[in-house]
């Protein structure tokens, strides 16, 4: 917990843009979480495990899905769930926040009405920029509706700050709309 925003950025701007281009193949990855998330030298990520890989046409969690708590948004909790990109969305900012208060956030299963997850700005307004606080509870909205609709979403919003973030330890391409350089075909 308590990573620097640098860094975050550094890891997560170029996870989402790998997302989005799978996400631009009608797949899902649908087991984000730290635990997938290597770092290489430089600071370098690399999104692991694809086993859980899901195309999207099917629309619908399948049959033996792998759920992480903390980490997999309600509707992956059930058959028949309306998942799609926003579901890894969802994931990204679980990790997010995760890197963030240093413990993974409560099941989606156990957020509702009667405990409601506190809101990340309110945990950590003092250190973290007021846009990637937002951007972590937007991610991980209850209502999938109310999320960001792909991880290409997410990562423009991203972009749209990322002037506000040293540049110092960030890689200049994932600062611009540079096509994907991760997972190339």
């Amino acid at each position: 917990g308590g990573l620097s925003t640098s860094f975050i950025f550094q890891v997560f701007l170029p996870i989402l843009d790998a997302l989005a281009l799978i996400h631009s193949r009608s797949l899902l990855h649908l087991d984000v979480k730290p635990g997938n998330i290597h770092i290489r030298h430089g600071n370098a990520p690399l999104l692991l495990d694809f086993g859980a890989v899901h195309p999207m046409s099917l629309g619908r969690t399948p049959r033996g899905q792998v759920i992480t708590a903390g980490y997999s948004p309600v509707e992956q909790y059930y058959r028949g769930g309306h998942i799609g990109p926003w579901t890894d969305v969802y994931a990204v900012g679980a990790s997010m926040r995760t890197c963030m208060v240093g413990k993974p956030p409560p099941p989606s299963v156990e957020r509702d009405r009667s405990k409601p997850m506190q809101p990340i700005q309110s945990l950590m307004g003092e250190r973290y920029p007021r846009f990637l606080l937002e951007a972590v509870d937007w991610s991980m909205e209850m209502d999938p509706e109310r999320r960001p609709k792909d991880a290409g979403e997410l990562l423009a919003a991203l972009r749209r700050h990322a002037h506000e973030v040293p540049a110092s330890r960030m890689s200049e391409s994932f600062q611009t709309d540079s096509p994907s350089r991760l997972f190339d075909s």
